[in-house]
């Protein structure tokens, strides 16, 4: 009902609004559908492309008119980004409860310690680097990390923090980073998101939750134009490190809560609530008619 779109639409609007700043939505707002239980476990990764794809797009083409990028940099991390979801998708779909959980808080682990090591400058510091491109074998190693994670963005696994540490790494100025880890969302996240929605035109269950979809690509979408604002006017002014340390540990914690719930084979505790309250209303429309 209607607590379920009001916590899905406060997530995703504080999620998506750090989003822009580098943070990347994808850790904070898995933790924050599973702690608030507003998506079933098996939908996240689903819910996760589909619930940003009007923020996504809407904010590629500010940041790439804003920022000064090399063009052909961005459209090979597009590309790549786009065919790593093509690959990993239909993967992703097919998995089982268990299995995605462990997946998922593997990858989780990952993610908060690539954001531990880029906030802390030991995966480079972009300070000083003017570059707006990069050519030849560094090109080549920025198009595999956009291929990887954007397959593994089909679990959740965020695409922002790797793409800025491999700018830092590579040399590139810092501001670069925005247009490129926009960017390679604008192709893979449609891609992402069809896949895990035609999965779901025949399933009983979908791959994933379209009420928090809806949430997202209104709210969530609002929350992430004023984060895309910050970073392009006030920024410099602001230091999150503290906020992104806080988000690491947060992300372990759910990471080790997948883990232990994959581990034990629990059952989903809201799928069972959504399920039961389904059947009941089945039964009187039923009666009813």
């Amino acid at each position: 009902g209607w607590k379920k779109f009001a916590k899905a639409s406060a997530v995703t609007f504080v999620t998506l609004f750090f989003d822009p700043i580098g943070i990347g939505a994808n850790g904070p707002t898995t933790a924050g559908w599973k702690f608030f239980k507003v998506c079933r476990d098996k939908q996240i990764p689903g819910t996760i492309q589909t619930y940003s794809l009007i923020y996504t797009t809407a904010a590629t083409g500010i940041m790439v008119s804003s920022i000064d990028v090399d063009f052909s940099n961005l459209i090979g991390v597009i590309i790549a980004a786009g065919i790593g979801a093509a690959v990993g998708g239909p993967l992703v779909s097919r998995l089982n409860l268990s299995k995605l959980r462990l997946y998922i808080g593997i990858c989780l682990i990952f993610v908060a310690i690539i954001i531990v090591l880029r906030t802390s400058g030991i995966l480079g510091d972009t300070t000083g680097n003017t570059a707006t491109g990069v050519y030849g074998w560094k090109l080549a190693v920025m198009l595999i990390v956009a291929f990887v994670f954007g397959a593994l963005m089909m679990i959740g696994v965020g695409i922002y923090a790797p793409m800025m540490c491999t700018v830092a790494l590579l040399g590139m100025s810092g501001d670069a980073a925005y247009p490129l880890m926009m960017g390679t969302c604008v192709l893979l996240v449609p891609i992402g998101s069809i896949v895990f929605i035609r999965e779901s035109i025949h399933a009983e269950i979908p791959a994933y939750d379209r009420k928090v979809t809806i949430a997202g690509n209104t709210f969530g979408f609002l929350g992430g134009m004023c984060g895309t604002w910050v970073i392009l006017t006030i920024i410099d002014t602001l230091d999150v490190s503290l906020l992104l340390y806080f988000i690491a540990c947060v992300i372990v914690v759910l990471s080790a809560l997948m883990i232990y719930q994959g581990v034990k084979k629990q059952t989903d505790v809201l799928a069972d609530a959504e399920d039961e309250e389904f059947a009941r209303l089945k039964a009187e429309w039923l009666e009813a008619h």
